[in-house]
């Protein structure tokens, strides 16, 4: 049985809020996934959102890490993409991770809205494996 808990803490250069996800899960074998999402005020500003899971010993890692931007994604890169709003407005999104990894998108639309379902499939034989996403502003190129 997984408990549900949130931690935070809160400061003047950058926001953190962890849990952990596992309880959401029907996976016998999952240990821990762990969601840390990072609002930093460094510079033009950026948000991150890093999955961690570990799975029970003997078993090993299948999971997808997904995002939802609402507008347009477009890939720039084999690990980046760009999101463009309604408005025009655009996001820059940098993906990193400890394995090596697949993204796939699917356009989704209920109740009039329209998204892009972003997932990041990391498998593994390694027991634990991460996964990151960080937004960046539409000037601002990843890493």
């Amino acid at each position: 049985m997984h408990n549900f808990t949130l931690t935070h803490t809160l400061s003047a250069i950058e926001d953190t809020a962890t849990t952990d996800l596992a309880a959401a899960y029907d996976v016998p074998t999952l240990e821990r996934v762990e969601r840390k999402v990072t609002f930093s005020r460094v510079g033009a500003g950026q948000v991150s959102i890093q999955d961690t899971v570990e799975m029970k010993p003997g078993a090993s890692v299948d999971f997808e890490s997904v995002f939802t931007p609402l507008g347009t994604w477009t890939p720039t890169g084999a690990a980046s993409g760009l999101v463009t709003s309604n408005t025009g407005v655009t996001v820059n999104v940098c993906i990193t991770a400890s394995a090596l990894f697949t993204i796939d998108a699917r356009v989704l639309t209920s109740y009039n809205v329209t998204w892009t379902r972003v997932g990041v499939k990391v498998v593994s034989t390694k027991r634990s494996e991460k996964v990151k996403i960080t937004v960046l502003p539409g000037s601002t190129a990843c890493p």
